[in-house]
Parts: structure tokens; C-alpha cells; sequence
């Protein structure tokens, strides 16, 4: 990954672009999901909760 920084630009709006660019690549929802192990099940049960959770969602906001 990288970003080009242009001369008179901060780092903060540095840092912030190569955030933006690790979160649309995927990299923190790898990093959260290999900080500890998850058996098979444990996997399969949250997908099943964040489906629910999803549709949940998506029913409430077509209600509007």
C-alpha cells in the first residue's frame, strides 16, 4: 500500500488517506478477525447473528 504525500501537505491528512485506503482494502476486518481463534462453529454463529443483524436493518429501513 501506498500514498504519495504532495509538498505542504500535513501528516495528519496523510495518515488519515492511508486509512481510508487500509479500511476499503479489508486489511482491519482481517486483522480483528486473526487477533484469536475461532472454531468452525463459533465462525458459523456469527455470521448467522451479523445475517439477523443485517436483515434486521435492512426491515427497519425499508418500514420508513
Amino acid at each position: 500500500m501506498q500514498i504519495t504525500i504532495r509538498p505542504g501537505q500535513s501528516i495528519e491528512s496523510a495518515i488519515k488517506k492511508l486509512k481510508k485506503k487500509l479500511e476499503a482494502d479489508g486489511f482491519f476486518d482481517t486483522l480483528k478477525r486473526h487477533q484469536f481463534f475461532l472454531t468452525r462453529k463459533q465462525r458459523k454463529r456469527l455470521a448467522k447473528r451479523k445475517a439477523i443483524r443485517k436483515a434486521k436493518l435492512k426491515r427497519k429501513q425499508n418500514d420508513r
